[in-house]
C-alpha cells in the first residue's frame, strides 16, 4: 500500500453572506456578545476535477455551513481586596455541511448546537489563577473531521486546574 496525494484546484467559487458580531457592556461586571453568519451563495462556480473529469460546478464548499451563530453573557464579581470571580456561558451553533468536495450525504455533518461554561478566580496580587470549565454540556455529536482519520468533537467535558502566568 502507498498513500497518494492528489492537488486539486477549482478554477472559480462564490462566497456571499453576511458576517456580524456584536457587545453589548450592560455595566462593569455584565457584558453579551452575539456573533451571525449566514452565507446563502458558499459554492464552486467552475471545477471540474483533474483527475476523473467530475464536474462539481455548483457544489457547496466543503466545511462552510450555511448559518452559524454564537451569543454569550460573562459576569465579573469583584472580590474586594481578594481578586476576582468570572463567569461567561455561551452557545455556538452550525447548520450542517458536507467533509467531502463532492457532497456526500454519508460525510456530511448534521447540524449541531454546544453549551459551554466556564469559571474563574483571579487573585488580587500574584501570578496564579483557578478555572473550571464544561463544555458540549448537552453532550451533542459531532465530528471535526471526517476523511481519512475521522476527529469527533468533544464529548461532555469537564475541567478543573490552576494555573501560573510567567
Amino acid at each position: 500500500d502507498q498513500l497518494i496525494v492528489d492537488i486539486d484546484n477549482a478554477a472559480t467559487a462564490e462566497v456571499y453572506g453576511i458576517d456580524t458580531t456584536a457587545s453589548l457592556q450592560v455595566s462593569d461586571q455584565l457584558s453579551f456578545r452575539t456573533a451571525f453568519v449566514w452565507l446563502p451563495k458558499r459554492e464552486y462556480g467552475d471545477y471540474i476535477v483533474s483527475e476523473d473529469g467530475k464536474d462539481l460546478s455548483g457544489y457547496e464548499l466543503p466545511r462552510a455551513p450555511e448559518w452559524s451563530a454564537l451569543a454569550a453573557i460573562a459576569y465579573l464579581q469583584p472580590l474586594a481586596h481578594y481578586g476576582e470571580l468570572s463567569a461567561r456561558l455561551e452557545y455556538s451553533y452550525r447548520s450542517g455541511f458536507f467533509f467531502t468536495l463532492d457532497n456526500l450525504a454519508t460525510e456530511a455533518q448534521e447540524a449541531y448546537g454546544l453549551l459551554n461554561l466556564y469559571l474563574s478566580y483571579e487573585p488580587e496580587r500574584g501570578n496564579w489563577y483557578a478555572f473550571a470549565s464544561g463544555r458540549n454540556l448537552t453532550d451533542e455529536d459531532y465530528f471535526h473531521q471526517v476523511f481519512i482519520q475521522s476527529a469527533p468533537g468533544y464529548p461532555d467535558t469537564y475541567e478543573v486546574g490552576v494555573g501560573v502566568r510567567f
